[in-house]
């Protein structure tokens, strides 16, 4: 599938460019120059993200909008995010099998409770949180493998980090 992380995309080539997708109206989506129309099975499409809050708002509302945006233009969209924000995707979305999360390793713990013990917030962002980030990717990379081979799936878009401040472990799926 094409991988779309913060607006760059990866192909299994290793060319590496800008992907430039986009409505181009109501019922028409254009991802490298490949026209989709609307509900069109053939493309299948893959959110992956650490968070999807409506809450909190900000960058992690992002993927939940690209959810609901692509559902409702009938496209099949599949979400995998981390278990912290299940509970409120549960309630927008009873019973989606398609919403799919990844639970935390007792390394998340360990590296949790040491950043918040010993390291100011902003350091601990930058060292403990960010190998935390990396083992959700992990587990995230892995559920997607499976759900790309079972679901056919032809797009991965990993809409955050919006800034590209962090690698992203999405590539080559």
């Amino acid at each position: 599938p094409i991988v779309v992380v913060s607006g760059r995309s990866r192909f299994p080539s290793s060319t590496l460019g800008r992907v430039s997708c986009a409505w181009r109206n109501e019922i028409t989506f254009q991802c490298e120059g490949i026209l989709f129309e609307q509900g069109n099975e053939k493309l299948r499409i893959m959110i992956v993200s650490e968070s999807a809050w409506v809450k909190f708002g900000g960058e992690a509302i992002l993927p939940f909008h690209y959810l609901r945006v692509l559902r409702r233009r009938n496209f099949p969209v599949w979400l995998i995010v981390h278990a912290r924000t299940r509970d409120e995707l549960s309630s927008l979305f009873p019973g989606d099998p398609n919403i799919r999360s990844v639970e935390d390793r007792s390394l998340h713990l360990f590296l949790s409770r040491l950043g918040n013990k010993l390291l100011p917030v902003k350091v601990a962002h930058f060292t403990t949180g960010f190998v935390m980030r990396v083992a959700t990717q992990l587990a995230q990379r892995r559920l997607a493998k499976r759900l790309i081979a079972r679901e056919r799936i032809d797009l991965v878009h990993q809409p955050m980090p919006v800034s590209p401040r962090e690698p992203s472990l999405m590539f080559g799926l």
